[in-house]
């Protein structure tokens, strides 16, 4: 009688498939569209904002830059860095991903434009984004497959070379 061995979970499958996904392709996108979208005025608007409009602009789309950047530099982490490091770099990534951007608008549009008022309705938007990069966190730290696909720097040279 042959006992089948049930291997280890490894390898970019599981979980990680949709955040691999999500951070390479659907974030970035939908933060361009979303950029484009929110800078989509009509002429009078931008007319009668003047020289505050292009930099309200160009701060929008340094600030898409920087997150799209962000995603697929942990999206190439997450595929081509087999390293523990990569565990720890894509949780404070995945943080500083959701949280960068939208904290940089916030102070862009309170700089630029002094009457807008935060309310709580809006503080509470900024802090249901905070779910994604906690779960992520979790998943990162906690799972099995993540444990077995980024291993100890260690152990992956030993193995190589030992």
């Amino acid at each position: 009688m042959t006992i089948i061995q049930k291997s280890k979970p490894h390898g970019i499958g599981g979980w990680l498939i949709p955040l691999v996904g999500y951070l390479g392709i659907f974030r970035p996108v939908t933060q361009f569209l979303d950029v484009s979208a929110s800078l989509t005025v009509d002429v009078q608007t931008k007319q009668s904002l003047g020289s505050i409009w292009t930099t309200y602009e160009f701060c929008n789309w340094s600030i898409a830059a920087f997150g799209i950047g962000g995603c697929l530099f942990l999206t190439h982490r997450l595929l081509f860095v087999r390293r523990r490091s990569t565990i720890r770099v894509v949780a404070l990534g995945v943080w500083l991903v959701a949280f960068m951007p939208v904290l940089l608008q916030l102070a862009l549009i309170i700089t630029l434009f002094p009457s807008f008022d935060l309310d709580a309705k809006k503080v509470e938007q900024i802090l249901l984004w905070a779910g994604f990069p906690l779960l992520c966190s979790i998943y990162m730290f906690k799972s099995r497959r993540v444990a077995n696909t980024y291993l100890d720097e260690e152990v992956g040279i030993g193995k190589i070379f030992g």
